[in-house]
């Protein structure tokens, strides 16, 4: 799927429109993993895999029913990433619901589909359905008129970018640049900026004292990308290595090819004179053996 961002990011940044083609050429990546149709409420895990959100929900509660709903945690469907949810102690039922939506792959599908209206994020959580005319960079969702007004009163989100999500739209076809939220859905609104090899997640400074304190393998998040654009750097060398090495294998194969058939020619060459001489030699010795004769038989008579 990252592919997938990077090239959007592309043609965004470029003022390109992102294409339906794009998103259906690439229809795989907006399957949800466990029901291998397009994602349905979209939510996203630490470990960045984003399942339909009936979908891990069903997932969390068959692992519980395994053991008597006395869990704590659950592990990732695809990469086994333990997940601590934000209560713990909380429902399992009640779990899924505190997940991060992915608003990203959400908007993008929304799109591909043709369907521009999008739904107010705050006012879902709540159980209430109206349409967003606002869209947070920051927090990452779409907000209505009314929701919009007490985002812009909070302590926590009053210096956040919001702009109209119809101009939004027109200018960036309503995806965000960023991909996926930077912010730590265990501790908003700190940001995750470390990568854990480890549990293979990314998280905030206060995730390092809580989930993290016995992992030595942290990363910035900001080295990881910078390994990850001179890995494609490695990449494409030994692409070019590649071609070069198979072009070199084919010229070999090339000039072994003609060292054999010019060989066999050489072979049926040396044949050939070697028929020839015998065949002068033999002609010589029956010459000889003629005139041999003759001079015999001259003598005999005189």
């Amino acid at each position: 799927m990252t592919h997938v961002l990077q090239e959007v990011k592309k043609k965004v940044k470029t003022g390109m429109a992102v294409s339906k083609p794009l998103l259906h050429e690439n229809s795989e990546m907006f399957s949800c993993p466990i029901c291998s149709e397009t994602f349905k409420s979209p939510k996203i895990l630490p470990c960045l895999h984003t399942f339909c959100e009936p979908c891990i929900h069903e997932f969390i509660l068959s692992i519980g029913r395994k053991k008597d709903n006395k869990i704590s945690e659950f592990a990732c469907p695809i990469c086994r990433t333990v997940v601590i949810p934000l209560n713990p102690g909380e429902s399992i039922d009640k779990w899924t619901s505190k997940l991060q939506d992915n608003a990203t792959i959400a908007t993008m599908i929304a799109l591909s589909t043709g369907d521009k209206t999008q739904e107010c994020h705050a006012c879902k959580r709540s159980n209430e359905k109206s349409d967003a005319t606002f869209w947070c960079k920051i927090c990452e969702e779409a907000l209505c008129e009314k929701c919009n007004q007490m985002h812009s009163r909070m302590k926590l989100s009053y210096t956040h970018a919001v702009v109209n999500i119809e101009e939004y739209s027109q200018s960036t076809n309503g995806i965000d640049l960023n991909g996926i939220s930077k912010q730590c859905y265990m501790h908003p609104p700190k940001e995750r900026e470390i990568f854990c090899l480890r549990h293979r997640e990314t998280c905030c400074v206060l995730c390092l004292s809580t989930h993290h304190q016995e992992c030595s393998s942290l990363k910035s998040v900001e080295d990881v990308l910078r390994e990850e654009n001179n890995y494609e750097a490695i990449q494409d060398t030994l692409e070019k290595v590649k071609s070069a090495t198979i072009k070199l294998l084919k010229e070999k194969e090339h000039h072994k090819s003609t060292f054999i058939s010019n060989t066999e020619t050489v072979e049926e060459e040396a044949a050939t004179f070697k028929e020839k001489i015998k065949c002068n030699i033999d002609n010589l010795i029956e010459l000889f053996k003629k005139q041999l004769h003759i001079l015999a038989m001259n003598r005999t008579l005189t």
